[in-house]
């Protein structure tokens, strides 16, 4: 049924009809919870398109995400994909996950939403998980071809987001280095008491996040 359903979808204008409707989407990501193999991939395989080839396809992948998340009871988004990511034998199915993230990732033209949505992905482990699939892959070019992807990608943003810093600060900011950026931020509000009270309340928010690795990295 699945295999008919990507075959009917792979006409783009079959495609763009499908996702007109948002709960075409949401009962085609549920298929990432079925015990069988073959049926998670097409899963997969499907929705990459989605976010490809049509208008919002990103942000309704993101909304059927957001739904599987609730009915499947997640900790967290993106926890199903991750874990066939860390258990995934097949380099099929680990190719097409990756493609899914790095889609999702890659996909929205601001470097603001690119870099939330990759730091969501590495609050959860994402890093790690990359790293032991090079291990596990090292032979597999399609799967070296998507790792490649993320980290020439992830370089290129943080390079974007470090001249945007360099253009609003009067000196140099090593964005790596968490006490620079501190410092850069004390520096910039000092002379600007309109700022001091937003700064004073997003700095105590930053303190109270959760950091344990269940809950992640949130505000």
């Amino acid at each position: 049924l699945m295999r008919c359903l990507q075959q009917m979808l792979t006409p783009k204008p079959n495609l763009e009809e499908f996702v007109l409707s948002a709960e075409n989407i949401n009962r085609l990501i549920l298929g990432l919870a079925s015990p069988d193999a073959r049926t998670r991939n097409i899963t997969l395989e499907t929705m990459a398109p989605i976010i490809i080839f049509t208008e919002d396809g990103h942000s309704k992948i993101l909304s059927a995400f957001n739904h599987f998340k609730f009915k499947k009871r997640e900790s967290r988004r993106f926890e199903t994909v991750l874990d066939i990511l860390r258990h995934e034998k097949s380099g099929e199915m680990v190719i097409s996950s990756l493609l899914i993230l790095n889609s999702l990732i890659n996909t929205p033209e601001d470097l603001d939403d690119r870099m939330e949505m990759r730091n969501e992905l590495l609050s959860q482990g994402y890093g790690e998980v990359l790293e032991e699939l090079r291990k596990k892959f090292p032979q597999n070019n399609d799967v070296m071809t998507q790792l490649r992807t993320f980290t020439e990608d992830r370089d290129v943003d943080e390079e974007e987001f470090t001249d945007r810093v360099a253009e609003r600060s009067a000196k140099p900011v090593n964005v790596k280095d968490a006490r620079a950026l501190i410092t850069a931020m004390m520096e910039s509000v000092r002379d600007k008491p309109y700022m001091h009270g937003p700064f004073l309340e997003t700095m105590k928010h930053l303190l109270s996040m959760p950091m344990d690795k269940t809950r992640g990295l949130r505000l």
